[in-house]
This record gives C-alpha cells, sequence and structure tokens, in this order.
C-alpha cells in the first residue's frame, strides 16, 4: 500500500503503476514479441487512461520503485 504524500506528480504514480504491471504481467512473458507487445499496450492505456504520452525509451528505462529496508518510509 502506498500513502497519497508519496506521490508528488501524476508522472510518479503513473511511473509506479508501470513498474507494478511488469513485475505482474512482463515478467512472465516468454518472448521478445509478446514483450514489445505488452509495451505498446502499456503506452496505449497510459494515453488513454492517464492523458500521458512518456517516451517509451526513458519510461520503460527508469523503472525503480521501494524501500524495503527503511520500515517507516513514506511508501
Amino acid at each position: 500500500m502506498v500513502k497519497p504524500v508519496s506521490f508528488p506528480s501524476e508522472d510518479t504514480f503513473m511511473r509506479l503503476w508501470v513498474n507494478e504491471t511488469f513485475r505482474v504481467f512482463y515478467d512472465r512473458l516468454i518472448n521478445e514479441e509478446d514483450r514489445e507487445w505488452y509495451k505498446k499496450l502499456i503506452i496505449e492505456l497510459l494515453s488513454r487512461n492517464f492523458k500521458m504520452a512518456p517516451d517509451p525509451e526513458d519510461l520503460f528505462s527508469k523503472l525503480k520503485f521501494g524501500d524495503l529496508l527503511k520500515l517507516d518510509a513514506p511508501v
């Protein structure tokens, strides 16, 4: 569970959402064709639902979230 204070911008929330979808779905895909299809789907969903059009190269190369070692982290 993430607290709203952890999202200084819509961009941060969008990146967290993408990160979570990658952890749940993308990591289980078995070939490059499916992975590319999934990335295109994510970009389409971001455009439609978040009204954002991030650069795919930037978006998919900077997915890093979590502070598992700090119990009192705001996330």
